[in-house]
């Protein structure tokens, strides 16, 4: 770099055209007197002295006097360290530029598709950790590995975690002592034995779908869509979820039972109502006319599902039909559905349930 680019690099970085003049001639002399300095930039004599003096009260450089007025340039680490902080703000701001390009416009497109698996994953990883109320995911071990710690700040921050898993070839994990992989990460874990896509559902509103069929084959999708999000959201129920092992569950909160899925949670609320049990409940979700997020406490009243089919055992849900929780709160009935819910008052991300008996005093 010339002298010419080199000063036009200062003053990009805040001095005055003067003031890069002098230092660029100053850091070439190393020191000089004032007649020196003249001599060597375009700086008019009558400024030469208010240039000196501005340069050394911001500390790059330092006047003194030897039988005339002599300058040098003070530490050039000053001006360096200054340099090297705008260019990391610049390459930041950069690098976020490109970012804020490959998102969808604001207000516009409501999915948008990457070319590569890394960067759905990589923008699941930051809405994990906006998370406020639920979480259902599929992954294998090594994307795993990659969310556990975003997974883990979630699960600190009280939102319930599922979390469909498939071990690798590589890593099996010990069933004796399974707990130990999963307490501060996940609410409940069911092992797959069978290779799925990478699926993300976070607080019943954004989904991320990623598919890597090999290194060079691989793309995701990042969607803000109900009808969209709740296809995703039933192949995972019934393909990723429902029919697999359950290897762990957190009993830590005990007296409470949570749910994110709004048909387990009416057949367990419809055999405590069949009991003498009064049945309160607190529900996170959105207001479904005014698309705003909702936190409701109140009493269940009545719920509304289909019969269950003759024949089950009761280990799968009906996937079929309405599904919805009449809550009283304060004298106001609310009707409350789960993902994908457009009849109801409340589209439910999160039910926590706690019973007592009617008898209790």
């Amino acid at each position: 770099m010339d002298q010419e680019s080199l000063q036009s690099v200062l003053e990009e970085s805040g001095l005055s055209g003067y003031q890069a003049d002098v230092f660029v001639s100053l850091l070439w002399l190393q020191e000089a007197t004032v007649s020196e300095l003249l001599d060597s930039c375009s700086v008019p004599q009558p400024r030469i002295y208010d240039i000196l003096n501005k340069l050394d009260n911001e500390g790059y450089i330092e006047t003194y006097e030897e039988e005339s007025i002599r300058a040098r340039i003070r530490d050039p680490s000053v001006i360096q360290n200054e340099l090297t902080e705008q260019a990391d703000r610049l390459e930041s701001a950069a690098e976020r530029i490109g970012s804020i390009w490959e998102e969808p416009p604001i207000g516009q497109h409501k999915i948008s598709v990457f070319g590569d698996f890394d960067h759905v994953v990589d923008h699941a990883a930051d809405r994990i950790q906006h998370a406020e109320n639920s979480i259902q995911l599929s992954v294998d071990v090594r994307v795993y590995i990659d969310l556990i710690d975003e997974l883990r700040r979630a699960r600190a921050d009280d939102v319930h975690i599922k979390l469909s898993i498939k071990e690798s070839d590589a890593f099996r994990f010990d069933i004796e002592d399974v707990d130990r992989y999963f307490e501060e990460t996940a609410s409940e874990v069911k092992l797959r034995h069978s290779t799925a896509p990478f699926i993300v559902l976070i607080d019943g509103e954004d989904a991320y779908f990623g598919l890597r069929q090999s290194p060079v084959d691989s793309y995701g999708l990042m969607i803000n869509d109900q009808a969209m999000s709740s296809m995703l959201y039933w192949f995972y129920q019934n393909a990723l979820w429902e029919n697999w092992e359950t290897i762990h569950s957190d009993s830590t909160n005990r007296g409470a039972s949570e749910y994110t899925e709004i048909r387990r949670c009416i057949r367990d609320v419809s055999d405590r109502l069949d009991g003498d049990e009064t049945v309160s409940a607190t529900v996170y979700g959105f207001d479904i006319r005014q698309d705003t997020q909702r936190e409701i406490h109140g009493q269940i009243t009545d719920v509304i599902s289909p019969d269950d089919p003759s024949g089950t055992d009761g280990e799968n849900d009906v996937f079929t039909g309405r599904a919805t929780i009449l809550l009283d709160a304060e004298g106001t009935e609310y009707s409350v559905g789960g993902f994908g819910a457009i009849l109801e008052d409340i589209r439910a991300t999160r039910i926590v349930l706690r019973t007592s008996s009617s008898t209790d005093g």
